[in-house]
């Protein structure tokens, strides 16, 4: 069995893509390789013309990753200064702290910092090399919504200065709000990569409720829905005419209280995998997440 299999895909200067996959689709195994954590069983693996051990040591390519790379009993400060050593050209130290939002905790130790925190410090860090490429594994656990929201604020920009990010996350609005390229993984290959916009499209129906008497239900033309579902007073229409569904039953029924929700980035996601919401769902041991 191959956790990866022929996976090969560009990612163009400043672009910041969402690596979305099930479990087990090989998301961590991917990034293990790419960071090169990880020696791969059979082929090679070039980030930017380089080993990943090359990029590495070379500042090429950083990360922010879920857990780890920390000294507890170290202060903040000094930790950024001893990785910083470590690096030929390193960025200013009170600039990555800054811009990491983590200058009031600079004389703090380590571990008792909270997650968010932590997870901060681990952007600073990855900042220190100047990296050209950004790799991030559930970069927002442990952080509340403010400071989720000033994280994806950072990437925006440091993806407009020119660096490319690459991020997993089981936050799937995240992948919907910021990414502008996904990839998907399935089953150890790159089912898909392509624009946000494209990959939703794979989802085009709406879910479209009303109330409404079930008989005037019955009476919709066919061609308006794909199917539909109804209930004491109340009718769910799957449509991918959402407008033109919206018009007629307002123009030819009782319905009130019509509401229209557009496909979700989750619904593309089933559309492009075939999957179940409860296979999406499932728990694996071997990645400890769902998707």
């Amino acid at each position: 069995m191959h956790a990866l299999r022929e996976v090969t895909f560009d990612v163009d200067r400043g672009t910041i893509v969402g690596l979305l996959g099930a479990n087990g689709a090989g998301k961590s195994t991917m990034i293990d390789l790419i960071l090169g954590l990880t020696t791969p069983t059979s082929g090679s693996i070039r980030v930017d013309g380089m080993s990943p051990t090359q990029a590495v040591r070379h500042g090429t390519i950083s990360a922010v990753l879920q857990d780890g790379g920390l000294l507890p009993g170290v202060r903040v400060g000094q930790l950024l200064r001893l990785v910083a050593a470590a690096h030929p050209y390193p960025r200013d130290i009170d600039d990555v702290m800054r811009v990491a939002g983590i200058e009031d905790i600079a004389g703090r130790k380590v571990s008792t910092c909270s997650g968010g925190q932590q997870q901060r410090l681990r952007y600073a860090l990855a900042l220190l090399s100047r990296p050209d490429i950004l790799l991030l594994d559930e970069p927002t656990v442990g952080m509340d919504a403010r400071a989720r929201t000033e994280f994806w604020e950072q990437m925006r920009a440091q993806a407009a200065a020119g660096t490319t990010i690459l991020f997993a996350t089981h936050y799937l609005k995240e992948v919907h709000d910021f990414a502008s390229h996904i990839i998907v993984l399935d089953k150890g290959e790159v089912l898909t990569h392509t624009r946000t916009e494209e990959f939703l499209s794979a989802a085009a129906d709406a879910t479209v409720r009303a109330t409404m008497p079930p008989d005037e239900a019955k009476r919709t033309p066919p061609q308006l829905y794909t199917s539909m579902r109804t209930t004491a007073g109340a009718c769910t229409f799957r449509t991918g005419a959402s407008d033109a569904l919206a018009r007629w039953l307002l123009t030819h029924t009782a319905a009130h209280d019509l509401t229209i929700d557009t496909a979700s980035i989750e619904d593309a996601f089933l559309a492009w995998t075939g999957m179940t919401q409860q296979q999406l769902h499932a728990p694996d041991p071997s990645e400890g997440r769902t998707l």
